[in-house]
C-alpha cells in the first residue's frame, strides 16, 4: 500500500511541475515571440526568475 501512495504522490508532484514549467516556456517564449523556442532558448527560459 505505501508504494502505491509513494508513487501517487511523486505522479501528482511531477504533473504539476510540468505543468507549471510548460507554462512558463509557453507564456514567456511562444506568446513573447510567436515562434516556438530552440532547445538552448528552452533552458535559458526554464532558468529565468520571470
Amino acid at each position: 500500500m505505501i508504494d502505491v501512495v509513494g508513487t501517487t504522490i511523486v505522479l501528482v508532484l511531477s504533473i504539476v511541475l510540468v505543468l507549471w514549467l510548460s507554462g512558463k516556456v509557453f507564456r514567456l517564449g511562444v506568446l513573447r515571440t510567436g515562434q516556438p523556442p530552440r532547445l538552448l532558448e528552452l533552458l535559458q527560459l526554464l532558468r529565468s526568475k520571470t
